[in-house]
Order: structure tokens, then sequence, then C-alpha cells
């Protein structure tokens, strides 16, 4: 259910935090009932009404939208367009008749949203950049002829970076699977406390601080080794 609220508000540009809409419609006393997806959109701010409507009125409705199904633990159906209805037949023959509807807002009056929220786009901003960067070095590094010693430093450059990128991301509080999976995949493993550390490097903080260590080797490194071959 939590997921499907989240990934409807998305939908509709409406600048929530997956992490956080979830962790409160979760935490409701009323969870997984309607009415938890209710008070979350009411305190955060966000126009929507529930409503009784025929199966025959779906068409006729705006997307994307709702639809609570009577199976399950509070499942929610979000139907995106004309074909979401065709290819959910089977899930319709289970539809309560209730459709929720979002007025699409681009301010949220919630502090703790906004926060998470511009941290998770950071976070995204900043993945979008370094995979932008690596393809085009390893475009640049394909069209000249590199030793074993600079593809060893790329390599291991490479891996600085995703460490560090994985750092900050929990340093911010933004919770994916994939971060939570490098943060625990070991008995000895743990980001919380490299994080807790108070570890700063000319006032920048530890996962900064190997980013940019590690990009500035991904530039450096093979360029000198080149050169010296």
């Amino acid at each position: 259910m939590e997921q499907t609220v989240s990934a409807f508000l998305r939908q509709l540009n409406v600048p929530i935090s997956r992490a956080y809409v979830q962790t409160l419609i979760q935490s409701h006393s009323e969870f997984p009932s309607l009415l938890s997806v209710s008070d979350t959109l009411h305190r955060l701010g966000i126009g929507h009404a529930a409503r009784r409507i025929s199966k025959d009125g779906l068409t006729e409705l705006p997307f994307p939208y709702l639809l609570s199904i009577d199976k399950g633990q509070g499942e929610l159906l979000l139907i995106k367009s004309e074909r979401d209805i065709d290819n959910h037949k089977t899930d319709l023959e289970s539809w309560s008749g209730v459709v929720l509807q979002v007025e699409p807002t681009r301010q949220i009056n919630d502090k703790v949203n906004n926060d998470l929220y511009a941290n998770e786009r950071r976070i995204r901003n900043l993945a979008t950049g370094l995979a932008s960067f690596v393809v085009l070095f390893m475009l640049f590094s394909l069209a000249y002829s590199f030793s074993g010693i600079s593809l060893a430093l790329l390599a291991t450059a490479l891996a600085g970076v995703a460490t560090g990128y994985f750092l900050l991301a929990k340093e911010l509080g933004v919770t994916y699977k994939a971060i939570d999976a490098f943060c625990n995949a070991g008995k000895n493993t743990n980001c919380d406390k490299v994080l807790k550390t108070d570890i700063h490097v000319w006032g920048v903080s530890f996962s900064d601080a190997a980013i940019i260590y590690f990009i500035f080797s991904l530039q450096v490194g093979p360029a000198l080794c080149y050169k010296r071959s």
C-alpha cells in the first residue's frame, strides 16, 4: 500500500520523500486502512478526495488515480491510463468501488518531508553526475592505450567513488535497498560506525572527502600512468 501511494504521488510530480511518506502510512494507528493514507495526505497538505463510483465511470476520471481493492491487507491499485483498467480486470473484480484522487501540488507543508526530499534529490543528482562522469571517462580510456597499472587504479578509484556515494546517502538518511545491502554486507560492516566517528578532512565530512578524493584519482591517476608510458 505505502509503496503504491508514494509511486502515485511521484507520478503526479508531488515533491515528496518516498521513505517519509511510507513511514507515515506504516506508523498510522489504522494502517493498512485507507484512513492511514488519507490522514498522511492531510498531514502533508495534499488535497485529495475519496468517493464511490461505478466501473463505467473509471474511464471518465482524469488519470492517474488509486483504487481500493477488497483483498489482502489494504491493497491499492494505481491506474495511470485506460490500458491499466484493461490489464487489471481480474483485480477490479475485488474493487470496493472507492477511488482516491489527489490534487497535484508543488508545495508540501511539512519541513521533515521537504528536508528529506532535498537530500534525496541531492543523492539522485550526485548519482547521475557520477554515472555520467564514469561513462565519459571509460569512453576516453578506450581511445588510448592504458597499462595494467592504470586500469587497476581506475578500478580502485571507481570502487572508492561507490563507497563514498553509499556513505553520503546513509549520512543524509536516504534509504534504498542497495544502500542497506552495502552497509550490512558483512558481519563487521557498519556504515553507522564510520559516520558516527568525528572524522573531518579540512572541515569536510568523511563521506564527502572520500568522494572528492576518488573522483580526483579517477582524473589524475590513469592520466599520469598514460603520460609515463
